[in-house]
Order: structure tokens, then sequence, then C-alpha cells
């Protein structure tokens, strides 16, 4: 039996580091059987179908972003500028000011796809893609994160680098965001519309957090532990605090032969130079024949590429463009840079003869002029695309590059030694990681006076040619190269396949669990040895308004709509109590499983016979009839009640005039957790809680003070298993360094005031707990006791 397909929909920009490891990944899904869709730009649309997923145009979808205006990796960041009069400050900055702008544009019509095209899981990049993650949490979808960069710890260490090189410091940014009003106006509409918790001081209080992976069920890192940037003690406790989940997963390189996305320029009438084209059809040349044909003559083989953002046309950031440092434009173009290190390479290592010195291969992206006064030698081959992966993997003796993760992920995986020339971003920190590991050396960017341009341009060709020679001439290179290469491949990194065999069964148990409904994912990821969130099910939940609410409450009744809200209030109690009394079964092996839900989506039995194993063949086969049964159960649940709750809602229009907390009896919006939050009160209640069910007094919730918990609170008692599933959700990194004393001690004082009062990570993991209501359930149940104990028993009095 095979679980049902389900819908992912991959959501990148155009930048090739960000999309290209996803593009293993999603012929993965596709090869499992999954139906896959990108949501990006036309420039990446061979790479994409190369992988069997189906691709859908950015552009086209998003009118209220793209329509009129000039496009680029930003999405419309150069028009924007223009539009609100922020010409003259430095890309970063115009972009800190405005992204919540320009993801106020794109929201709409990423929802309008995301339900268009049905889909059940996010997968998107967590440094670009923001308001995707913002659209996945409002329609209720899990989100995947594939973070491309050094871990999460490189996030503040490239920010502060790129801020260091505007002449900007983390205050003077956010003083200048906290006073841009376009923006602090589309935040409040922002919130206002969607609900979204939205701070402004979010990712740079502290610097470089990522927000959009603290509310990912689950972010993929395309490095491994020993390579990852440190986190900085702050930040590790917010994520350790929001139990954000990371999995290193080392570089995701595709199988060989598989379409990338290269260079490419952003324009429509530039697109023809873009790049992307299999190698057949932009040249005669198969680098890779060169290759084999070198290493049978005996000869070295160098390789180098300047990455894809500089070589193209990105503002600020690419070929014609010089940086700026506090709006003032210095230092080389990228044409300049790269031309001065494709120079430096042309002057070590060139020959007159095609067959003499070493072969070299020289990517040089979509850019015509890119050779323009420079004659490279008769033993180079340049093109527009090289397919570097399959070039690493073939085996160089040396690699120039300009140090993108992707790039130097590669490069230590197949053991190639490295000269770097970074440009921006995360490119520097690599750059001296590459020294600090041995395997290379650096040119830094050279900043200067644009009148000193040339004279610059030129010394750093020298500098570039000398660290070539040196690192060419110096085995030490090669053999910490390699070594770095098998400690990659023990700590479960890939380097010679595709998506190697271990990775490929994980990856789709990964992103499968978080398809399916929260009972279903519970075993999936029982079965997979996987950490991932489902997306939590729509319940009805209720809760008394606070003190604090009550005036707001009362201010928007009216006397109509009270009576309207009393009358509905009992029809909303008796269909609750229909919805709890009513079974919906499913079955598979004949009957051998069989299980029930009721109308509100919980689980009530699982029915497993003696024979079920020998009738499935395996435990695999069962657990994949049983994955099916459940969801089949679910899904018939879900449409038995659906029809019952619209009625409702039909025949007590007057209802949506209100907030639903006025009739007592539940709260249906969207974010089933906005009542949900950490104050001094629910501190205080959730400690009073925890304290009166804690008897033995140790600081834990243990296995029978919290199925005391739930009986009281919720009138069931807890199952052994449900309580050990609890801790483990609960305990940090998924659980996987428990102990059985740990298990036996239970829920810790910490842990419960978490789960009570924390509304992202109720989120994760699935349900609602509502502190107003256990309490007050709790503590008026034990006063109503008190009062009957304490009456005086009825005298009887007799009269003669």
């Amino acid at each position: 039996m095979v679980t049902p397909a389900r819908k992912f929909g991959f959501i990148f920009p155009m930048a090739s580091g960000h999309i290209n490891p996803s593009l293993p990944v999603a012929r993965t899904l596709v090869e499992e059987g999954q139906e896959v869709h990108y949501l990006c730009r036309e420039q990446m649309k061979d790479a994409i179908e190369d992988t069997g997923a189906t691709f859908h145009s950015e552009i086209e979808a998003l009118p209220e972003m793209y329509e009129g205006r000039n496009v680029d990796i930003f999405g419309c960041l150069s028009d924007l500028q223009k539009e609100y009069g922020l010409e003259e400050d430095p890309l970063f900055v115009a972009m800190f000011k405005i992204r919540e702008i320009m993801q106020e544009m794109m929201l709409p019509g990423i929802l309008r796809w995301l339900e268009k095209v049905g889909v059940d899981v996010v997968v998107i990049c967590p440094l670009m893609n923001k308001e995707a993650c913002w659209a996945a949490q409002i329609l209720g979808i899990p989100c995947v994160g594939i973070m491309t960069t050094a871990g999460p710890g490189s996030l503040r260490s490239a920010t502060l680098e790129w801020m260091e090189k505007m002449g900007y410091t983390t205050e003077r940014c956010l003083k200048e965001r906290r006073a841009y009003q376009p923006l602090l106006e589309a935040v409040d509409r922002l919130r206002a519309k969607y609900g979204l918790e939205i701070e402004l001081d979010e990712e740079m209080a502290p610097v470089g957090m990522s927000v959009v992976a603290k509310q990912s069920a689950l972010t993929l890192v395309t490095t491994v532990d020993f390579l990852a940037d440190p986190l900085s003690p702050e930040l590790e406790k917010i994520y350790e605090e929001a139990q954000t989940e990371f999995v290193f997963v080392g570089p995701l390189l595709d199988k060989a032969g598989a379409k990338r996305a290269a260079g490419h320029k952003f324009q429509k009438e530039a697109e023809s130079a873009q790049g992307l084209a299999p190698l057949a059809e932009t040249a005669p040349i198969d680098p890779v024949a060169l290759i084999r044909k070198a290493r049978e003559a005996g000869r070295k083989v160098i390789f180098a590429s300047m990455g894809t953002v500089i070589t193209g046309d990105s503002p600020e950031v690419g070929w014609a463009n010089h940086m700026s440092v506090d709006g003032v434009f210095q230092g080389l173009t990228g044409k300049e840079l790269c031309q001065a290190a494709w120079g430096g390479l042309f002057d070590a290592f060139g020959t007159d003869s095609a067959d003499a010195g070493p072969l070299l291969l020289v990517s040089l992206g979509p850019q015509p002029d890119a050779l323009e006064n420079l004659v490279a030698p008769a033993n180079a081959a340049c093109l527009p695309v090289m397919p570097q992966v399959d070039i690493l993997k073939e085996g160089v003796d040396l690699f120039l590059t300009h140090g993108g993760q992707n790039s130097f992920m590669e490069s230590l995986s197949t053991g190639s030694p490295v000269v770097v020339c970074p440009g921006f971003a995360d490119q520097p920190v690599n750059a001296q990681k590459a020294v600090q590991l041995g395997v290379g050396l650096q040119i830094e960017r050279p900043m200067c006076d644009l009148s000193e341009a040339s004279q610059v341009a030129a010394k750093y060709r020298c500098d570039v040619a000398a660290a070539l020679q040196e690192v060419h001439g110096n085995p030490e290179f090669k053999t910490k190269a390699n070594e770095c290469s098998s400690k990659m491949q023990s700590a479960g990194a890939l380097a010679n396949s595709g998506c190697r065999p271990g990775l490929r069964r994980r990856l789709g148990p990964w992103l499968m669990a978080a398809a399916l409904s929260p009972v279903v994912a519970q075993l999936a990821v029982a079965f997979s040895g996987s950490a991932i969130h489902a997306p939590p099910r729509r319940r009805l939940v209720s809760r008394p308004a606070s003190s604090s609410e009550l005036p707001a409450l009362r201010s928007k009744a009216s006397l109509k709509l009270i009576q309207a809200q009393v009358a509905a209030g009992h029809d909303m109690k008796e269909l609750g109590v229909r919805m709890e009394q009513s079974e919906f079964k499913a079955s598979a092996l004949d009957g051998a499983a069989t299980v029930t839900f009721d109308g509100m989506q919980n689980l009530r039995s699982v029915d497993i016979s003696d024979d079920a194993l020998a009738k499935a063949g395996s435990e695999t086969a069962l657990a994949e009839a049983l994955l099916k049964a459940l969801q089949e159960g679910h899904d018939s649940s879900v449409a038995g009640s659906e029809d019952d709750i619209w009625s409702l809602y039909q025949n007590n229009p007057d209802l949506i005039q209100a907030p639903l907390i006025q009739i007592g009896a539940g709260n249906t919006a969207q974010d089933l957790w906005a009542n949900v939050t950490k104050t001094n009160e629910t501190l205080k209640l959730a400690e009073e809680l925890f304290l009166h069910f804690d008897q033995d007094k140790d600081g834990f919730w243990n296995f029978k003070e919290t199925s005391a918990v739930q009986l009281a609170t919720e009138g069931t008692e807890m199952g052994e298993e449900a309580f050990n599933s609890l801790i483990i959700a609960a305990a940090p990194n998924g659980g996987r360094h428990l102990t059985e004393e740990d298990m036996a001690r239970g829920l810790s004082k910490d842990q419960v005031l978490d789960l009570y009062t924390n509304a992202q990570r109720q989120r994760q993991l699935g349900f609602v707990l509502d502190i107003m209501k256990d309490h007050q359930r709790v503590f008026s149940q034990e006063s109503n006791a008190e009062e009957t104990e304490s009456k005086p028993a009825p005298v009887s009095v007799s009269v003669d």
C-alpha cells in the first residue's frame, strides 16, 4: 500500500545559490511519487522542470508586486527604491527599510497560488522568502526551510560583515528603520489584515535571528556540524526556547548531468544570454570530457567560477555595479573584480598551446563582454555556463571561486583546494574559513576610491596570480582539502552521488510527515526516526474573556447581536455534542486494522488484529496501511462535519459580525493561538496549576500527575504512550538526548509554563492549551466542592 501523494509547493528566489540545493530534494520527492510545484522566475524553469516538478511563473502569480515594475534578484527593489525616494541608500539599507512593503505586495499572490495548487507542504528559502512562510502560517500549512549558508550562526557574521562594508552599524540601521513611516504603516496593515506577529526589530535584535526558521517545522542546513558557524549564546537560547529544529545535511548535490540554475539576467530582453540552456545547446565543448582527456595526458586541471550574482545584473552587487559605502560608490565593479581574477589565472597558468600546461576551465556567466580586454590563453576553455558539480566530482587540482556557500561546500566535499576571491554577504566569512582550515588562500575584495580602480584592479590581478601559484605548488593544501572531505563523509555529508541513499530515505519522511494530519504525522515520525511537526487540526477552542478584553467586546455588541448569539450558543453546544458522539471509521488489510475518529478529528481508537502483520507481509507494509487508514479516517471526519459547521453560520449570519468568544462557545479564527500569550498573568496561572498538581513537590509532573491534570481539565485519563510522546515533544532537539530517568521524571516546571504560554511552541506541536480555561476548571471545581462540604447538614424539624 502506498501513502497518498502530497503536493509540495517550493517557493524560491531567482538566486541560483539558493535554489540549486532544493533541486535534488524536489527530484527525490517526484521519484517517490509526490507532486512538486515551484513558484519562481522564468530563468529557473529549465532546471526546475528537469527534476520532474511543475513550474509556475512568479511574475504572473504576483501582479501586485511585478506589474509595471522592472524585476531584480530581490523582487523589484531598484524600482521600489525610486518609488519611495531611497535611491541614495545602499542596497542593504533600502531593503531593510522596504522589506515588509515588498512582502505585503507579494503575500496576496502567494496565498492565491498556494490555495489554487492545493499545497500540503511549503518548502522555501528562509533567507529570501519570508512572505512565503507567512502565507503558510496564515493557511495553516507546514513550512520547511532549506538554509544555504553555514548554519544559523552564519547570518550574524554575514550581516555584520556587510553592514561594516556599507559603513553602517546595527543601531543606525534600526534607528532608520523605526523612523521610516511607510514601513510602519505596512507593518500595521499586515498585523491587522493577517494577524501576523511582526516585530520591527526582529532579525536585528539580536542580529542574525531567523524568524522564518523559528516559525518553520524544520530547516535543512546545507553544511555539517564541524563547518557550521557558531551561534551566539543569545541566539542559541532563543532557538532552544522556540524548539527550532535545524538539520545539518551537508551539500545537497544533484545527480550527474542534472541541470542547474546558473548565470542569468533579470530583464526579458536579456534572457537569451542567461546561460540556463543545456550544455550541448550553449557550446559543443564538454568540460568533463576535456578533464578526462587532460588526465590521460598527465595534465593538471584548474577550474574557475565567480558565481552567479556578481556576474549577473543584480543592483549594486552585480556585473556593472560598485558597492555603496555610506552613499558613496567605492571599489571595483563586478566586471572589474571578475576580470582581474580571471586575468590572474591566465597570467599564472596560461600557455600558447592548447595541450600544454594545466587545463583551465572558466565559467564566465551570462555577460556578452565577459572577456572584454582579456585574451584567454590557448589552454583555457571559457563558457557562459559549466556543470560545476560534475567538474568538481570529476576532480580538479585547484578551484578559483567566489566562496559562495554552495561552491565552498562542493569544493570541500570533493577535496578541491581553493583560492577564494569573495564578493559580498557570506563569501568573506567562507574565505576566512578556507584559510583557517588550511585548504586554500583568500584575496580580499579591495575597497578604494573610484579614481584608483584601475591601479587597484591591476594589483588585485597580481595578488590572485601569486595565490594561485602558491596553492598549486604546495601539496599541503590538497592534503588538508582531502582531510576535510573525509571528515565531511564521516559527518554524513554527501560528495559523490545525488541524494545519498540514507539522506534519500530520510528526506522523504521528513517532508512527507509534515503534509499529514497530526496523528498520521506522529506515526510517520515513529517509523522514520525523524523529527517533524505537522500542521495542527482546526478545533473549536474556548476560554473566558479576560477583564482587559471585556470593554472592547461590549462596545461592539448590540442587543440584536447578543440575542442572536444566545440562541446560537445553544445550537453550537448541541453541534459540539453531536460531533463528539459521531464516529468515522476507516480500515485496511481487509479489516485487520481499523481506526475511529469523532467529528472533531480526534482519534478515538486504533484496533489492530493479531493477524494484521501476517496480512501486511512486513512491518513497513503494516505501517503504510495504518497511515493510509488514519488519513482516510481523518479526512472522512472533516468531510462529515464541515457541512454542519457551515450550516450553523448560514443559519446565524449575525455571528460573523462579532467575536465568537462573546457566545462563550469558542473561537474558530484561522489563528487558534491568538489568545495564547506569555504575560505575568498567564505565567502566574500556569505556575499555580503546576504547583497544584506537583503532588510530590519534586518540580516535575510525572505520568501520574500529568494524567491527573488531563482528567481534571479534559475529563479523560492520559495513556502512558501519550505521556511519553509529550515528554519527547517538549524536550530540546526532538528528545534525542533524553534518558530513562528524564522520561520517568516527566515535565519540568519551565516546560509546563512554556507549553501553556508559548503560542509558537503550541503551533509546532499541533495542539492548543488554554491556561485560562484549565485554571478556571480546576480551581472552580475545587471551590464548588469545598462549598458543598462546608454547608451545614439540613436539620429535620418534627412538629408534634
